[in-house]
């Protein structure tokens, strides 16, 4: 078996998303990005690309840069191509004919000063290595819930944008939930098929849940254990002056851990209980779940629009939304998905204290400036998913030819285990000088980096120019 074979699966992946670039160039310049951040040791920005790949010229660094803000790639259509690329790869999650996506924002500092969207935020955490106010971006992303072939729930990354900082309008200003169910909308939209977004306690919501009622989709998360609900009208009079009701008596929805704790439903460690009651949230009869860990003695209160989900499916799906907070944790670490460092000369220096970034009553100028940045935040972002997603693949399908060509050492190697995506990057890594060494000349991203790699460096990528 060839030891490069895991570069020729990679680039026949990437190739399905050419139809998202107008121009040859732009597009083979974005996969040198996409290697870059896989083989890539450090994240410091797109310099760590050129040191990566061994490329010094600084006309190819300028190109680097002129690639995220270039107008020959449609960021839309590349999101739509990796969603139906990663429905090919994986093995999605379906539910009664329904996708399932898992959303959730994270808090990304920056210390630029003239960076848009940079805005003093909040981030509650227990842990003692994270401030409690920092200044940065916060980042909406969504992944696609997907089944490993041992059977287990986890998910990839699809989307991300930044849903704060950037001020546009006086009037109808949208929040982050509201971006948050749009794009989860736009995505289940792109889907063609019913979904249902998993998402904590933030997005259980009026302005997450309706929007996706809208469109046939459905919202599963978490509600907080002080929210309440009311009975469904039952035999309601035909002819009575004034508006039908529509709600009973209200009900506390704590109600349901003393029937949770005494529960004979066990699933894992869980006792459970549950509830139809009107939601006000969502306008209708919802399904509430009352979980209780016999184990560590902890409640979980869970709710879900589609009342015909059975209660140990709620738990079994709310339960794999952890996949995204460990996903979160290997896109920052390890691809620097969110380690851009883009700033806009143009932009005054804003207060560590700012609110973020104003575009009302500035010129039309100046307005694209900011847009172009913001769109080239997207973009890395976008790009460092793909990256991402693709190393999840070889993770989960191709474990043997990873661990075959991991030229690196950890303590304890179990090869029966599916390797971490930081194992299949140093195996890219590895195997990345033999590829360009034996490539086929016909690869026009073969023939396009080695043409870019600087020869004076004896090492193995600088043997191969």
């Amino acid at each position: 078996m060839k030891d490069y074979i895991l570069w020729e699966e990679w680039i026949q992946a990437f190739s399905c998303l050419r139809g998202a670039f107008s121009r040859q160039t732009t597009f083979l310049w974005c996969m040198v990005i996409c290697a870059g951040f896989t083989v890539r040791r450090d994240l410091a920005g797109v310099s760590s690309v050129m040191r990566a790949l061994r490329i010094s010229n600084t006309r190819h660094y300028h190109s680097l840069l002129r690639t995220f803000r270039s107008n020959g790639v449609d960021r839309k259509l590349l999101v739509k191509l990796w969603l139906d690329l990663a429905m090919k790869l994986f093995d999605p999650m379906c539910i009664d004919g329904k996708m399932v996506f898992i959303c959730d924002g994270c808090v990304v500092p920056k210390e630029g000063r003239r960076m848009p969207g940079v805005k003093l935020l909040h981030q509650s955490s227990s842990s003692n290595a994270k401030a409690e106010f920092v200044m940065g971006h916060y980042i909406g992303a969504v992944s696609l819930g997907i089944v490993a072939p041992n059977g287990k729930l986890t998910s990839v990354p699809i989307a991300a944008q930044l849903q704060d900082g950037i001020v546009r309008t006086h009037r109808g200003k949208q929040s982050t939930i509201d971006k948050m169910a749009s794009m989860t909308r736009g995505l289940g939209n792109t889907a063609g098929i019913p979904a249902i977004i998993i998402g904590d306690a933030f997005f259980a919501t009026k302005s997450m849940a309706q929007p996706l009622l809208r469109d046939g989709h459905h919202l599963l998360s978490r509600v907080k254990n002080n929210a309440v609900a009311y009975l469904p009208v039952m035999n309601q009079p035909k002819k009575k002056v004034g508006r039908p009701r529509i709600k009973g008596p209200k009900v506390k929805l704590a109600s349901l851990f003393e029937d949770a704790a005494n529960s004979d439903n066990i699933i894992d460690d869980y006792r459970y209980t549950h509830a139809d009651l009107y939601w006000p949230g969502a306008g209708q009869i919802v399904r509430f779940v009352a979980s209780y860990d016999t184990k560590l003695n902890r409640k979980c209160l869970l709710v879900t629009t589609d009342a015909s989900l059975p209660p140990e499916q709620v738990i079994k799906l709310y339960v794999c939304r952890w996949s995204i907070e460990s996903s979160f944790k290997t896109a920052k670490h390890t691809f620097g998905t969110f380690s851009y460092h883009f700033w806009s000369k143009s932009m005054p220096k804003q207060a560590r204290t700012s609110n973020g970034t104003r575009l009302v009553g500035r010129g039309a100028e100046y307005r694209n400036k900011i847009e172009a940045k913001v769109n080239a935040f997207h973009l890395h972002m976008s790009l460092g998913m793909i990256s991402h997603g693709l190393c999840t693949y070889f993770s989960l399908h191709k474990k043997d030819t990873v661990w075959k060509s991991f030229g690196g050492w950890i303590r304890s190697i179990n090869r029966r285990t599916s390797p971490s995506e930081s194992i299949v990057a140093n195996a890219l890594q590895s195997t990345l000088p033999d590829y360009l060494r034996a490539g086929s000349e016909s690869c026009a991203f073969t023939k396009f980096l080695r043409q870019k790699i600087r020869s004076e460096k004896q090492d193995n990528l600088g043997k191969v120019a």
